[in-house]
């Protein structure tokens, strides 16, 4: 589903108009992607758990050379859904 499909989806079902949904879903993605920046993670009702992972730095091999290169320690997102979308 494009960003596209899922306004026009969520404006039909509400009967509001795209250009409110449009907002609506840029105010909740910016907040997300704030709250992710901060190292905050997000519960989603009926979606999953998003939660902010540090990463350790660490050594790893080339593989083609088979060379050691240093990886950086960084921070990534993890996705863990519920329950109900366990089943697909």
């Amino acid at each position: 589903m494009t960003n596209s499909n899922l306004i026009s989806a969520v404006a039909k079902e509400l009967g509001v108009s795209r250009v409110s949904v449009s907002a609506v879903l840029d105010v909740l993605v910016t907040t997300l992607v704030s709250s992710f920046q901060n190292g905050e993670g997000a519960n989603v009702t009926n979606l999953g758990r998003f939660k902010v992972i540090e990463k350790a730095a660490r050594t790893a091999r080339n593989p083609r050379t088979g060379e050691p290169i240093q990886v950086l320690a960084k921070r990534v997102l993890k996705f863990s859904p519920t329950k109900g979308l366990k089943k697909f």
